[in-house]
């Protein structure tokens, strides 16, 4: 057997075959009879010993099994290997039958590549003594394969990036380019779908966002550019750290006696399930409140004041704290947006009035346009395109994210433009659905060109 197929065989039966493998290992079954005959007697074993061993059966008994086995073969060459190993775990002679039954291959390990599933025709077995040796030794590996499932599991080290599922306690959903993980002082590229560890810190760079789930995949945080987002490491699964940058949050409603806290070097913002947005720069941290009520305290003074809906606060070192209510909302930007990445795309943070858009010399044509409001959180915002009304009434329910074409906890949806003059606006509102008093609306005109 080719050093391949040995891999191939063995990460097959023992679960830790990977997708390109399975590929080889498909291609092999249906073009080389050799391998067919290999994998089959392979099979073959790993049926009898698991029909005929119990799981609480010693090694010891394996090991004879197997030794008896391999001696019987060198006094009996033309037996069949798998009829003495049958004989040896039933504690009696082989019993000679004409012929060989096929083996069953439904596979251990549930991979599969695309569509396709492994499929093996019959193999005739094991005839040879070159083959028969080939067998022993598959039969050996098994052996202790088998035993030491049966001993406690010891956990591989995992390399910076590979965290296991039951270890994490948050999850990146998505991650513009140039976004890191530091953990224990190394840098990671991050991307949707990985987990993260308390004591990581997210890092997004200037024009690049982020977003994770925290917990419950009720507690969604969004990452502006140039922020950084340390999970705590003293294991307080609800705190986020917040040194630096810009953070929105929609965090669900916490059981009582538990609170959701924010840390930035200035303030400590303690949350029961709102909606808030948290802005550090070096000398204070803005907290603003969507929804719902939070708790703010300053770290150097000791002083606590509690924001409601629509209420923001600025926390600084020996500053006193005020609550205010901001005045009626405002649409003070727009913003293009690479739906693909879902990140603002350079040049166009914010759009001038006037600008041209050339689809040659953009990444993508899936784009959005994102209304920037003042404050974050509104409560909607409606859409006008070219002078006709849209049916785009934005309600910031999964983020507090107002866009032309929408977005679904911050993955925008895309809008692709033909060539031509546009002009947008956006009007903002206090209440949902384009309810309450409007604010102060924001008109941008652009062109799209092709080249």
């Amino acid at each position: 057997m080719d050093p391949e197929s040995a891999h191939l065989i063995e990460t097959y039966l023992d679960g830790s075959i990977d997708i390109d493998s399975v590929r080889r290992l498909a291609d092999r079954v249906r073009t080389d009879e050799v391998f067919r005959t290999e994998l089959a007697g392979a099979l073959r074993m790993r049926g009898l010993l698991q029909a005929g061993l119990n799981p609480d059966a010693a090694c010891e008994r394996l090991c004879a099994v197997v030794q008896t086995a391999i001696s019987a073969a060198r006094d009996r060459p033309r037996k069949k290997f798998d009829s003495r190993v049958m004989a040896r775990l039933a504690g009696r002679k082989p019993r000679r039958k004409r012929g060989g039954r096929g083996a069953s291959l439904m596979p251990g390990p549930k991979h599969r590549a695309g569509r396709f599933e492994i499929a093996v025709p019959p193999a005739s077995g094991f005839r040879g003594a070159g083959t028969l040796a080939l067998a022993a030794s598959l039969l050996l590996v098994l052996g202790g394969l088998f035993c030491l499932l049966k001993r406690p599991p010891s956990p591989a080290p995992a390399g910076p990036a590979q965290v296991a599922a039951s270890l994490a306690v948050a999850r990146i959903t998505n991650a513009g380019p140039g976004v890191t993980i530091v953990r224990s002082a190394t840098s990671i590229a991050a991307h949707g779908g990985m987990h993260l560890l308390n004591g990581d810190i997210l890092c997004t760079p200037p024009g690049a966002e982020a977003a994770i789930v925290h917990g419950t995949a009720s507690n969604v945080i969004r990452l502006g550019d140039d922020t950084y987002l340390r999970l705590a490491a003293d294991g307080r699964e609800n705190q986020l750290e917040v040194e630096t940058g810009s953070v929105e949050a929609a965090i669900a409603r916490q059981m009582p006696g538990r609170a959701y806290t924010f840390v930035s070097p200035h303030a400590v913002a303690t949350v029961v399930g709102t909606r808030l947005r948290i802005e550090v720069r070096a000398t204070a941290t803005q907290v603003a409140v969507g929804e719902g009520a939070v708790r703010v305290s300053n770290r150097q003074t000791g002083e606590v004041v509690l924001l409601h809906a629509g209420q923001q606060a600025t926390v600084a070192a020996q500053t006193q704290m005020t609550p205010a209510t901001p005045s009626l909302p405002a649409v003070v930007g727009f913003t293009l947006i690479d739906a693909d990445r879902d990140t603002p795309l350079t040049g166009f943070d914010p759009i001038a009035d006037g600008a041209t858009i050339r689809l040659a010399a953009l990444p993508t044509r899936n784009l959005n346009i994102r209304a920037n409001t003042r404050p974050v959180r509104v409560g909607s915002v409606r859409f006008v395109l070219n002078g006709m009304p849209t049916s785009r009434i934005e309600n910031g329910t999964t983020a507090p994210i107002y866009s032309l074409a929408g977005d679904m906890h911050g993955d925008y949806h895309a809008w692709r433009p033909q060539p031509g003059p546009y002009t947008v606006t956006a009007i903002p509102y206090t209440g949902q659905e384009a309810g309450g008093e409007q604010g102060a609306a924001l008109t941008l005109r652009f062109v799209v060109v092709a080249r």
